[in-house]
């Protein structure tokens, strides 16, 4: 595991690395693996009566979105549950037709009723959650173009005080593309003070209840003045010792908030276990903050990183087993997958840097070198030299992403957050149409 400093400077360093955009070429041919194979892992049992859910369903072939399209149901079609595998349920409509669904579309009488249990929790309108981090012109650009795939931005923001008071500047243009594009927005609360993310500042606020409450009324007032939908809390480097500071934080927040009919979401460290000491991730109890945020935002990327020697900034085995504890932990219907948007270029264990992927390409094409596929990892890297020095760079592509979202479903979880608009693969937003749009 990564340790706190490292991974504070890691962090950093991507927040505030400049990176550029630009168009994209076509991608070299050995970037696509093809597509996965599924297998049955629950067996078939008595048939349940249910009833499919949004505005339209699409049925496949087989438990998984690579799977060949049979049928498109209107939303509220009743058919019969015969089984279900890896998130998808096979159904049969009363004329016939059979094909497998993605359970989160097929509700039965014990689905309804637990979903009715929460009122705060929207309903998901036939789609799921995409949500991207907003922080520049480029981000601008990519929600501006692909906006009706979004459900809301989050614009990099505000930071707090020792006193308990939140700073920054509140982005009108991301603000009136938001309404624009019918967008929830969130205002990001960080904890950055000077080129850092402050642990230290995040614990005297807390420790005192008089400036955690002026926390807590600072961002409600935020929210109000602004038009805000709801919060994202970016808190980093905490102390391992301030977790149940932390957790009584979110609990008063949500108080707070969700009355007010605000949002409450929460970004947070991926891990695979509750290391309660780990001085990077000790801080954040999935269990209890699953309780007090709606919405839950897994920052699953940086496996490898600008601390570590080349490698997958999100390997799918790695992601796979932060979901499978992440759920073990939290409602599934809370979870937000993190994705990245980008890669690192490496000359040597921990001398890298961060590339987007419009940068990517460029340096394909200016070294005159094709991207290979890791097929364990489901990601694509290259090598190139320049300056005498060997070049290894790792970074996401829509092939890759894809094998990522298609553990939305498999896991149940409510839908995927990107870091950061701009910085991606743009042939993603057709994965999120075709695969989260269904």
């Amino acid at each position: 595991m990564q340790q706190g400093f490292l991974a504070t400077i890691l962090t950093l360093l991507l927040y505030f690395t400049s990176l550029g955009g630009g168009e994209l070429p076509q991608s070299p041919s050995k970037d696509a693996p093809t597509a996965p194979s599924w297998s049955e892992d629950v067996p078939g049992g008595k048939s349940q009566q249910a009833v499919l859910t949004g505005r339209s369903v699409n049925l496949r072939s087989g438990p998984g979105g690579d799977y060949p399209l049979v049928a498109t149901l209107e939303g509220g079609t009743m058919v019969s549950l015969e089984t279900s595998s890896l998130g998808w349920g096979k159904v049969r409509t009363g004329d016939g037709k059979v094909g497998w669904a993605p359970l989160w579309l097929v509700s039965t009488a014990e689905s309804a009723l637990n979903q009715g249990k929460n009122p705060s929790q929207p309903q998901n309108n036939g789609k799921r959650e995409i949500y991207g981090y907003y922080v520049d012109a480029s981000s601008y650009r990519s929600a501006a173009n692909y906006g009706k795939l979004l459900t809301g931005i989050i614009p990099f923001s505000y930071s707090i005080t020792k006193a308990g008071n939140v700073y920054g500047d509140h982005d009108g243009d991301a603000a009136s593309l938001a309404k624009l594009r019918s967008l929830n927005n969130y205002a990001l609360i960080h904890n950055i003070a000077g080129n850092m993310f402050d642990g230290e500042l995040v614990h005297q606020v807390l420790s005192s209840s008089t400036k955690r409450s002026a926390l807590v009324s600072n961002i409600y007032q935020l929210l109000r003045k602004n038009g805000y939908g709801g919060v994202n809390i970016d808190f980093e480097n905490l102390r391992p010792s301030d977790r149940d500071l932390f957790n009584t934080f979110m609990r008063e927040l949500s108080a707070k908030l969700r009355p007010g009919g605000y949002r409450v979401t929460i970004s947070v460290p991926a891990k695979t276990a509750d290391y309660a000491t780990s001085v990077w991730f000790g801080a954040f109890d999935y269990a209890t903050l699953g309780l007090y945020a709606d919405r839950i935002m897994l920052m699953t990327y940086d496996e490898h990183s600008k601390v570590s020697g080349p490698g997958p900034v999100a390997s799918i085995g790695w992601v796979e087993r932060v979901l499978r504890y992440a759920t073990s932990q939290i409602p599934a219907e809370k979870v937000i997958l993190g994705l990245a948007g980008y890669g690192y270029d490496w000359t040597g264990f921990g001398k890298a840097r961060a590339v987007t992927y419009p940068q990517v390409m460029n340096l394909l094409e200016k070294h005159s070198v094709s991207a290979n596929w890791d097929p364990a990892s489901k990601s694509p890297y290259f090598t190139y030299f320049s300056g005498g020095k060997r070049h290894t760079v790792w970074y996401e592509n829509s092939a890759s992403l894809s094998a990522k979202v298609d553990l939305v479903a498999r896991f149940g979880i409510r839908g995927v957050a990107l870091w950061r608009l701009g910085f991606e693969d743009q042939r993603l937003w057709q994965v999120v149409k075709e695969k989260l749009w269904l």
